[in-house]
């Protein structure tokens, strides 16, 4: 499942543009960028600037203090602030046409049953 989703990662990035060889290539030190490179991205960033683990855990399903200590290292040599939206912070994308939409990206939009979800209701979570 996750491969399938790095695999449409990597080729939407190319479809609008995002040609960045450090991104799509396999080398003893390098490997392709994954779906779940965004999800340590924005833990990492998250404990850089100070948001707490039942926020973090809330959003990305992290359920244990150590899956969110694993990043506590990188961040904090993080100095860069706060994650903005990718689409406004990767120029490649802030100039990207998209048209017609991606195939796969849902038209259903977000709303309070489908945003209530366990994880953020739960009165049993702990940090």
């Amino acid at each position: 499942m996750f491969g399938a989703l790095a695999d449409l990662l990597r080729r939407d990035l190319r479809r609008v543009g995002v040609n960045r060889p450090q991104l799509f290539e396999r080398s003893d030190v390098r490997q392709p960028l994954r779906a779940h490179d965004l999800r340590a991205t924005f833990v990492t960033i998250s404990l850089a600037t100070r948001k707490d683990e039942t926020w973090i855990g809330d959003r990305t399903g992290h359920d244990t203090h150590s899956m969110i200590a694993a990043y506590t290292r990188k961040s904090r040599t993080w100095n860069l602030g706060e994650l903005g939206p990718l689409d406004e912070l990767i120029p490649e994308l802030r100039t990207a046409s998209i048209a017609p939409p991606l195939p796969h990206v849902s038209t259903i939009q977000p709303n309070s049953q489908t945003l209530n979800r366990k994880c953020i209701t739960s009165p049993s979570r702990t940090t």
